[in-house]
């Protein structure tokens, strides 16, 4: 028994070390400026991709989400009609194209910039829910007018924002190999 108390004691130390460093990481902490940018694309520049039905629907729920944990949304989607009846607050939200993208990237890097003036840890989230798709082995996303590479999720979102910590989400077919294209 008295072996194990050095590995007891370490495990320990070790839990109370990351939940102090997720404590001060919390979205609704004072300390910490946290958005996101959902972008839910039911139609594709693919055009050979069939229309989905509920990237929307994913996008509308992420906004939701994030919104009740007092997280700044910038929202990117087309609703449908099933999905306006459900979230009429949609009418208005930016559409999931490049330009639109780029909006709200240059939008959440002013914003971030602002929070690291006050002195905040910046987190962004990341949400795609759309088409996925691969060409000569290289994985993309897609927006309703452009193709988004995992170089594109880095250089022009991710590092545009510059946050002290990221999380990408991506709903799509390819996920796996878009994950794994940009390296180890």
């Amino acid at each position: 028994m008295k072996s194990r108390l050095p590995l007891l004691a370490v495990a320990i130390l070790s839990v109370a070390i990351q939940q102090r460093a997720f404590a001060q990481t919390r979205p609704d902490s004072p300390a910490v400026f946290t958005q996101a940018i959902v972008v839910g694309a039911n139609r594709s520049v693919d055009r050979e991709l069939p229309a989905l039905r509920y990237a929307d629907d994913d996008a509308a729920r992420f906004g939701e989400l994030f919104a009740e944990l007092g997280i700044r949304v910038h929202l990117l989607t087309r609703p449908d009609a099933a999905t306006l009846r459900l979230h009429p607050l949609l009418a208005n939200v930016r559409a999931p194209t490049q330009l639109d993208l780029r909006a709200a990237v240059a939008e959440a890097k002013s914003q971030a910039a602002e929070a690291r003036l006050r002195g905040q840890k910046t987190v962004l989230y990341v949400v795609f829910a759309g088409h996925g798709n691969a060409d000569g082995g290289r994985a993309y996303v897609t927006l309703e007018d452009a193709r988004l590479y995992p170089q594109d999720f880095l250089e022009g979102i991710i590092a545009a924002v510059a946050p002290t910590l990221a999380h990408v989400v991506i709903d799509a077919c390819h996920s796996y190999q878009f994950a794994l294209s940009r390296g180890a």
